[in-house]
């Protein structure tokens, strides 16, 4: 895998939820699901870690940039941006 560089928002959000910089790089490297931000143009890879999945907003760039983070038990964050557009699944 490419560099990767964590935005300070990221960072923010890793600290605050003590989620591990490696299960961010996992989730990326190796994502149950990949969807594309069609309002931002990021990338959005979703991994199921233990009980919760990762939600992982990226840029595919070198390097790669993790934009920010968030951990949920649902997934409903997902499903309801992608009914109402704003991400759809690659």
């Amino acid at each position: 895998m490419t560099e990767v560089k964590f935005t300070d928002h990221a960072r923010k959000r890793l600290q605050e939820r003590e989620i591990p910089e490696q299960d961010v790089i996992n989730a990326v490297k190796d994502p149950d699901d990949v969807l594309f931000d069609a309002d931002k143009g990021n990338l959005v890879a979703v991994k199921k870690v233990g009980d919760v999945h990762l939600i992982v907003v990226y840029a595919p760039s070198r390097p790669l940039r993790i934009i920010s983070v968030i951990q949920t038990s649902k997934l409903n964050i997902v499903e309801n941006r992608i009914r109402k557009g704003r991400w759809v699944r690659l």
